[in-house]
């Protein structure tokens, strides 16, 4: 008995459809917690960093991190509303970063707690090339609500 292969074989994907299906699906953006943030914090202010990144972050702090990270309503609502003297203060803190060196130490709100953002530039000691101690540059406290920010350079 013989059988027809050829009817039995699917007919052939458009050609948009076989693109789409070799392109990887996007990356998946991490939710904004202090452990992301900081982890990713020390890459982009690290000298060995990923070079659009440290672009990026110097040029809008703010959109950047829209960019990288996946946000809830109240973090996106809260970035749009920041004061302008906020916005500005840790635009510089974070360009001093990304050009020497530093850290970003952060604990964000919860129930029981207010949040806090210290930028810390990494600055030499002595006449040692290895010799290097944090020095806070910034430092940003925020209610539980992320209202009522208050940043104070040291």
């Amino acid at each position: 008995m013989y059988h027809d292969r050829e009817a039995t074989v699917a007919p052939p994907y458009s050609a948009q459809e076989r693109r789409r299906r070799r392109e990887p699906p996007p990356p998946r953006r991490p939710s904004l917690n202090t452990f992301r943030l900081v982890k990713f914090a020390r890459r982009l202010f690290n000298e060995r960093g990923e070079p659009h990144w440290r672009e990026l972050g110097a040029h809008d702090w703010r959109a950047f991190v829209l960019q990288r990270f996946r946000l809830t309503l109240a973090q996106k609502e809260t970035l749009a509303t920041l004061p302008d003297d906020v916005v500005t203060e840790i635009a510089g803190a974070v360009r001093r970063l990304v050009e020497g060196g530093g850290l970003l130490e952060a604990q964000l709100p919860d129930d029981r707690k207010s949040g806090r953002l210290q930028f810390s530039e990494s600055r030499l000691v002595g006449d040692l090339p290895d010799a290097r101690m944090m020095v806070p540059i910034l430092d940003c406290t925020f209610d539980a609500d992320c209202r009522n920010w208050r940043c104070r350079r040291r």
